[in-house]
């Protein structure tokens, strides 16, 4: 049966103290464990003067981790294979630090038991946290990709000293026909080759407000730019300037622009048929309301008081034109009300 021996400490211990990695050798039949300095170190613990218990490792691992990392270690004893994992052990301060796992059994009896086992611990919090990091900036990544994906606004950032598009999501470009390097194109100047001329000058005074803006200041322009088809889209911009020079001038603008066209198209719809209604609404209070009142008035004259046959002939004369009135008011309203529903 082979034992640990002062000689193979002294020349293990020699080579083990000269690394960074935390070694560890296990005497299995006696659960005996030797632990490099570095391995203590790792863990923040007083190294002990001699091999000490198995039990100090195991008390270490995490809650969590514990009932899978001696399940994976007895399987690879029982199977003669070398072990390798991942898991988490508590730092003498209380908090807990990750750590790659490598060992293997290094001596058996002549029947094949597991007498001796060695291996070591390396410390990959740091790696772990660098991993967890990139994850989440990869996740971010995907919702801010999602976002723009589905967003009905573009957004882009423009170099304010290059004068021209550096990035964007493509929304508006492509609304407006054209394609990612004829679009970065026309994006020099402030877009001056394809803004309406009307709109050059609001165009530049966002431009000096932006100049002038505050740190985080969102100012909205409205402007007008050509399609690749020759025609106007209206363009709802909403910028903040996103990165300044020392001098504290604007270097990079992030935009959102949303084209609003259709908007303003639904917008001048809904206003013409308000004024549509309240027309209809004018018309039916003076058109229509007074010879009803009139027809009213006529028929309740005629029910309470005693007329001579001339006198009912001419009532029955002046209820005939109201009503002639009215039936032409309501022919009126019925072809205006058609030729609005063909219109549409």
């Amino acid at each position: 049966m082979a034992h640990l021996n002062d000689n193979h400490l002294v020349r293990l211990q020699r080579i083990l103290d000269a690394t960074t990695e935390g070694f560890w050798e296990w005497n299995i039949e006696t659960n005996a464990t030797y632990y490099s300095p570095a391995w203590y170190d790792m863990l923040g613990l007083e190294p002990a003067d001699s091999t000490t218990s198995v039990e100090l490792w195991r008390a270490r691992i995490h809650p969590d981790d514990r009932n899978r990392v001696l399940e994976v270690q007895q399987r690879s004893i029982l199977k003669d294979e070398p072990w390798e994992q991942e898991y988490r052990m508590q730092h003498a301060s209380g908090h807990y630090l990750w750590v790659m796992s490598r060992g293997r059994v290094l001596y058996r009896s002549a029947d094949g038991k597991p007498l001796l086992a060695g291996g070591l611990h390396i410390d990959i919090t740091t790696q772990k946290q660098l991993h967890r990091l990139n994850e989440d900036l990869q996740t971010q990544e995907r919702l801010i990709q999602g976002i723009l994906k589905i967003s009905l606004s573009s957004v882009t950032l423009y170099d304010f000293m290059a004068r021209r598009l550096s990035f964007t999501s493509g929304h508006i470009m492509k609304s407006i026909g054209y394609e990612e390097q004829e679009f970065l194109g026309l994006s020099a100047d402030f877009y001056r080759g394809v803004i309406h001329p009307d709109d050059q000058f609001k165009m530049a005074q966002h431009v000096e407000q932006l100049v002038e803006s505050k740190p985080g200041q969102m100012l909205e322009c409205r402007i007008r730019l050509r399609s690749k088809q020759g025609l106007y889209h209206h363009l709802l911009l909403r910028d903040s300037v996103f990165s300044r020079d020392p001098d504290g001038k604007p270097q990079e603008v992030l935009c959102s622009a949303v084209d609003i066209t259709r908007y303003l198209e639904l917008k001048d719809k809904l206003e013409e048929n308000l004024r549509f209604l309240r027309e209809l609404s004018f018309r039916n209070s003076h058109e229509m309301r007074a010879p009803v009142a009139s027809m009213l008035g006529l028929v309740d004259i005629m029910r309470h008081e005693v007329h001579s046959p001339a006198s009912m002939n001419e009532l029955i004369a002046y209820l005939k034109e109201t009503i002639t009135k009215m039936d032409s008011v309501i022919r009126e309203l019925t072809v205006v009300l058609n030729d609005k529903i063909s219109r549409h």
